[in-house]
């Protein structure tokens, strides 16, 4: 990063140079979009290295009946819509709905490798954006949302701070990687998103090879 390059710059550049991994779709597919959002403010004069300090918005889904991310760590997004004229537009649309954010197209940095449930229960396709915001949001959650918080950047890469989450199935003890922040757990899809962003944006234990789809 040149010295007078600030994070977001750098990371914008990184993203253009970054060749996302489509999925194509199978019959019975649905697609879907989420919003990683960068928060981005100045470093304190106490905090090390150079650039901006950001933090990324996370969400917990409110516990519905036969969701099967009900009450799980996401990131604003959903399914596309006829209303919709691309999956960009599924994504600034369903982060307006969920958390109140209005993304113009000029605020997404890029886009991530996209991904499917590992069980391919649900069937669907999810492609994450990445865009950037300036200074602090005002927050409007409706009721697909339980809770939101903001998650600094530089936690995602304490080591301290990994975990995983393990689930008993018919097949036996399924264990899945996870960050653990406060009482958040980031897992499942949401975990494969944010390890995908910290390979582009590099130099974390967690990235250095694309997730598997």
């Amino acid at each position: 990063m040149r010295p007078d390059e600030s994070w977001a710059e750098w990371l914008q550049t990184r993203l253009a140079e970054w060749a996302p991994q489509g999925i194509e779709p199978e019959v019975g597919d649905r697609r879907a979009a989420v919003c990683l959002i960068l928060r981005i403010g100045e470093r304190s004069r106490s905090a090390s290295g150079p650039g901006d300090d950001p933090s990324i918005l996370f969400v917990t889904r409110a516990v519905v009946d036969r969701d099967p991310w009900s009450g799980h760590t996401a990131f604003p997004g959903g399914h596309i819509d006829d209303r919709d004229a691309d999956l960009l537009d599924t994504a600034r649309r369903e982060t307006r709905e969920e958390v109140g954010i209005e993304l113009p197209r000029a605020s997404f940095l890029g886009r991530l490798d996209d991904i499917r449930p590992m069980t391919r229960s649900p069937s669907v396709v999810v492609s994450p954006f990445v865009a950037r915001v300036d200074g602090d949001p005002r927050i409007t959650r409706n009721h697909e949302v339980e809770r939101h918080v903001w998650v600094p950047e530089r936690a995602l890469r304490d080591p301290s701070l990994r975990s995983e989450v393990v689930l008993e199935a018919p097949t036996g003890t399924r264990r899945y990687p996870a960050i653990a922040y406060g009482d958040l757990t980031i897992w499942g899809l949401t975990h494969r998103v944010v390890t995908n962003f910290l390979a582009v944006a590099g130099g974390d234990i967690l990235a250095g090879a694309r997730p598997e789809p």
